[in-house]
C-alpha cells in the first residue's frame, strides 16, 4: 500500500470512527458474539484482534478469556484506536494492548515490543468487518495467521455481496471497503476443522438494505477453523 493510500485510508477511518459503534453494533453485535464463541476460548489465553477498530469485540473477549489472560487489538486507525482506549479506560481492563499498525505488517516482533513477552504466540486470532476493508487484506491474514500458534483457532466475520447496483458501490465507498472479496478462502484453505454460518443480508437493516436493489448473493458469515 503507497503512502498517499494509506494517508486517505486512515483520513476516511478518522472521520468513520465517531459514528462507527452507532453505524454497526446494533446490525452485527450477535455476530461478533458469535464470533468469539467459535474460538473456543479459555480463561487465560492469548487473543489478538485485527482491525480491532474501536473496541467492539473487547467485552466479548475479556468475558472468556478473564483477567489472567491478554487481548491485542491492531489497528492502523489512530482514531479508531482512540476510542478503543476509551473503552479500556471506562471499563478497568488492565490486561489489553493497542498496536497501531498497518495489519498487512504486523509481525511476532511487534507482540513480543507491546507486551514485553519474548516469542508470545496468540491462542487465538479474529478479524470482523475487517477484511473485506483492509488493502492488503491477503498478506493481512497471512501476517495475522503466522501469529497463531498450532492448533490455536483464526474466525472471520464479514459480510459478502456479489450483486452490482449504484447502492452496493455507495455501501463500498462510505466504508472504503470492497464486501466482493472472498475473505473466508485462505482460512477455508489453510486450516483444520474448518466451519462457516451465513446469514442472509434481508434478515438485519443494513445500508444495502435501503431502498430496492436486486441481491444475487448477500450475506453476512461467521467462518473459523483451526491451524494445523
Amino acid at each position: 500500500m503507497s503512502f498517499e493510500y494509506k494517508e486517505a485510508f486512515v483520513d476516511s477511518y478518522s472521520l468513520l470512527s465517531r459514528l462507527y459503534d452507532y453505524s454497526v453494533k446494533e446490525n452485527f453485535c450477535n455476530y461478533r458474539g458469535q464470533t468469539v464463541k467459535a474460538l473456543g476460548l479459555e480463561p487465560g489465553n492469548v487473543v489478538v484482534d485485527i482491525a480491532c477498530g474501536t473496541g467492539l469485540n473487547f467485552e466479548h473477549i475479556l468475558e472468556a478469556i478473564g483477567p489472567q489472560g491478554t487481548l491485542i487489538g491492531v489497528d492502523f486507525s489512530t482514531a479508531m484506536l482512540a476510542r478503543a482506549q476509551d473503552k479500556i479506560d471506562a471499563n478497568g481492563w488492565q490486561n489489553v494492548h493497542l498496536l497501531h499498525k498497518d495489519a498487512s505488517e504486523v509481525s511476532q516482533a511487534d507482540l513480543d515490543s507491546l507486551t514485553g513477552q519474548s516469542g508470545l504466540q496468540a491462542d487465538a486470532v479474529l478479524c470482523t468487518l475487517g477484511l473485506c476493508v483492509i488493502p492488503g487484506w491477503e498478506e493481512a491474514f497471512n501476517r495475522s495467521y503466522d501469529l497463531l500458534r498450532k492448533d490455536g483457532r483464526y474466525a472471520i466475520m464479514d459480510v459478502y455481496y456479489t450483486y452490482n447496483s449504484l447502492l452496493a458501490r455507495l455501501n463500498d465507498l462510505l466504508a472504503g471497503s470492497d464486501v466482493s472479496r472472498r475473505s473466508w478462502e485462505p482460512l477455508q484453505q489453510t486450516s483444520a476443522d474448518y466451519s462457516e454460518d451465513r446469514y442472509p443480508i434481508e434478515k438485519f437493516p443494513f445500508i444495502v438494505r435501503m431502498g430496492p436493489v436486486a441481491m444475487s448473493e448477500a450475506y453476512a458469515f461467521v467462518a473459523s477453523g483451526r491451524k494445523q
